[in-house]
């Protein structure tokens, strides 16, 4: 029997994951963060006032952590329906110059 696809790349600091079926998507997202856990540190009252948390909670909120099908990486729009790549317009535009 086949298995979902489940698949996660890291530029940076910037993490793209693709995953199958709802089950499987919760397990790669808790996967993805314990790893960023198990990898970085929590902040403490001893850190450096620029050091920030290395999972953002405003990103977070914002929804930069949650699936879709079009989906802006590292400055591309991407649409996983279409099978399209494409940059934002204001990008294009500055091209275009």
């Amino acid at each position: 029997r086949c298995q979902p696809a489940a698949y996660v790349d890291v530029f940076v600091d910037d993490f793209v994951a693709l995953a199958q079926q709802y089950n499987n998507s919760r397990r790669v997202r808790r996967t993805l963060m314990h790893a960023i856990d198990s990898v970085l540190r929590p902040l403490d009252e001893y850190d450096d006032a620029a050091r920030r948390e290395p999972v953002s909670m405003k990103k977070l909120l914002k929804g930069d952590c949650s699936w879709g099908t079009i989906k802006n990486v590292l400055g591309w729009i991407i649409n996983t329906v279409t099978m399209t790549i494409h940059l934002p317009q204001h990008r294009a535009e500055r091209l275009a110059e």
